[in-house]
């Protein structure tokens, strides 16, 4: 029996706008709610973001922010100020008024911060319909998963912990990716003995997504191989000291080009011929519960990537990256190894897309 219902969701999300701050978030979820806007007459969808400043790269907005509409109408910037706690009251307030004014809706939070969590429990005795995607590395406790219906996590650790926490709700696993029918990885090897092998890393930089250790690793490699070539790449506004202290020390086939526009960064991915992939695994518990969302914008590009392949990245996606330590012995690998494994990844991906978890988690 076809099932007719129209679902009106809304979805909460408080997004970062320092220098440190990275587009990912907001990106995903823009393009989680044109995704559902598409299926017209099955879901009616609003994304109400808070945005939070830093007061040296914006003072106005950090004091005040007005409320604004997109040209769609599905997209609402909640008024806000990002001083510490006053933000956080202001949010909660607008959350509380959002739902207890459209108690029929449906409610999803994307990332509460502790603070957040205290407030937000004490809605619990009105019984509403809240619900939560984790994008986060932090670990909610037992009593803070019973505030949700449902829970969204970003990785598969999470959801174990969760789960055996034997709370009465769901609680899913999804991977930040927006499900693309057309989408295929089929990364292919382009280098030969007289071409510059180009290595590209795009996105955060900092001691936990591009260990100081492993950099120094890799400018050795270039340092004493004149025919690779390593580029990094970022929208980042602040880059970390100890990045800024090696830039000084960059041989000449290493270079930094900060933030690229579109065309610029499309052009770079399509010339080069390796994707970086890093993270801080020792002892981490980021590490295992933080998803690397990059991954999915290497693939575009079918490159192969060269990861540290933390715990919270599946097997069936681990089984295309190739891990970190084989960089520095390429002539050993065997390429066609990870590139036949490309067709699990995309079932995968179709499967655990954000946007086809979600929409199972309403009908159910």
């Amino acid at each position: 029996m076809k099932n007719n219902k129209i679902f009106r969701l809304n979805i909460f999300a408080r997004i970062g706008k320092t220098p440190f701050s990275s587009n990912a978030s907001e990106v995903l979820l823009t393009d989680l709610v044109n995704k559902l806007e598409r299926r017209k007459g099955k879901f009616q969808i609003k994304l109400f973001v808070y945005y939070i400043y830093n007061f040296f790269s914006d003072s106005k907005s950090y004091l005040f922010n007005n409320s604004t509409r997109d040209i769609k109408g599905n997209k609402i910037v909640l008024s806000s100020t990002s001083i510490k706690y006053i933000r956080d009251f202001i949010y909660f307030l607008h959350i509380l008024l959002k739902i207890i004014n459209n108690q029929r809706q449906v409610s999803f939070f994307y990332n509460l911060n502790k603070g957040q969590l205290k407030m937000i429990s004490a809605l619990k005795f009105l019984g509403l319909n809240i619900n939560l995607i984790q994008a986060d590395g932090y670990l909610l406790s037992k009593s803070q998963c019973k505030l949700f219906k449902k829970i969204i996590v970003f990785s598969k650790s999470t959801e174990l912990i969760y789960s055996n926490y034997e709370v009465n709700n769901q609680i899913l696993f999804s991977i930040p990716y927006i499900n693309n029918l057309d989408f295929e990885y089929k990364p292919f090897l382009k280098i030969s003995n007289n071409k510059t092998i180009k290595i590209v890393h795009c996105g955060s930089i900092s001691e936990y997504n591009l260990p100081e250790e492993d950099l120094k690793r890799i400018f050795k490699l270039c340092k004493n191989n004149n025919n690779f070539e390593l580029i990094f790449t970022t929208s980042q506004k602040k880059i970390p000291f100890y990045f800024r202290k090696l830039i000084n020390s960059f041989p000449t086939n290493i270079r930094f080009l900060g933030d690229l526009n579109n065309k610029d960064l499309d052009n770079l991915l399509k010339e080069s011929d390796f994707a970086l992939d890093l993270r801080n695994n020792k002892k981490n518990l980021q590490s295992s519960i933080d998803f690397p969302s990059k991954l999915f914008f290497y693939m575009k590009y079918n490159l192969f990537i060269f990861s540290t392949i933390s715990d919270s990245i599946p097997h069936e996606i681990a089984s295309v990256l190739i891990p970190f330590e084989r960089l520095f012995h390429l002539d050993e690998i065997k390429f066609s190894e990870y590139s036949k494994n490309q067709i699990n990844v995309k079932k995968y991906l179709n499967k655990y897309s954000l946007d086809k978890v979600l929409i199972g988690a309403l009908e159910n």
